[in-house]
């Protein structure tokens, strides 16, 4: 049976990585008995996977674990044990069955996402960011990590939205859409970076306070409501 653990990250537990994050839920599942089911073959590997890896340094109100186990699981139960063994900071909010009608990894059905960015401004950002938002043509370098490649990519075509939400005292709060296809995905990092550049001023991760929202499929269905 395939189940879905919709979880929140914030502080410290941002700066887990997403190795480290399969294997700490690959433990507290078997601790808390929901053990994953293992592939078959030479190298055989639990049937657990996340819809959408989150970039380190990321906090997240909603990820979304996909796993399959041999038995029925008593989600209320299980969810309570998990919550006991994440570190502070994380925290598991939904445990369901996984829909019949998506029969392929939840990956694959991934279209986009949903950012909040807390990040420094400047006289009429608003306005800068409006018109950014506006153009066809966003054209930035991307190194492929695979090949080593690098290769210019048109980010207009892979903004859906980007809006201020409020900009004050030299702070705006931002919400940003990007398709988020593993094929075809834009880091927010690098739309923001572009963004400071083209407006004259330098981005500073450091500085900046960035939340995934939300995770939609293609449709822009919410992940919760399949």
């Amino acid at each position: 049976m395939k189940y879905i653990l919709k979880f929140s990250k914030h502080d410290r537990t941002a700066y887990i990585s997403h190795l480290d994050l399969q294997r700490l839920f690959i433990r507290i599942l078997r601790m808390v008995g929901a053990r994953p089911t293992y592939s078959n073959g030479f190298n055989p590997h639990p049937r657990l996977s996340f819809a959408l890896p989150l970039p380190l340094g990321f906090e997240s109100d909603g990820e979304y674990l996909e796993f399959e186990v041999d038995e029925h699981l008593d989600t209320v139960v299980v969810l309570d044990r998990i919550n006991t063994r994440l570190p502070h900071g994380m925290r598991a909010l939904v445990l369901r069955e996984k829909s019949e009608a998506y029969s392929k990894p939840l990956a694959s059905y991934i279209y986009s996402s949903e950012y909040s960015i807390l990040a420094p401004a400047w006289a009429n950002v608003a306005a800068d960011v409006d018109e950014f938002a506006k153009r066809d043509s966003i054209i930035i370098e991307k190194t492929s990590r695979k090949t080593g490649k690098t290769r210019e990519i048109n980010i207009a075509e892979m903004m859906i939205s980007m809006d201020v939400i409020f900009a004050y005292n030299s702070q705006m709060l931002l919400h940003l859409r990007v398709r988020t296809q593993n094929n075809d995905s834009i880091n927010p990092n690098a739309v923001m970076s572009k963004f400071y550049q083209e407006f004259g001023h330098t981005w500073n991760p450091i500085s900046a306070h960035i939340i995934r929202k939300q995770i939609f499929i293609e449709d822009g269905t919410n992940v919760d409501e399949i």
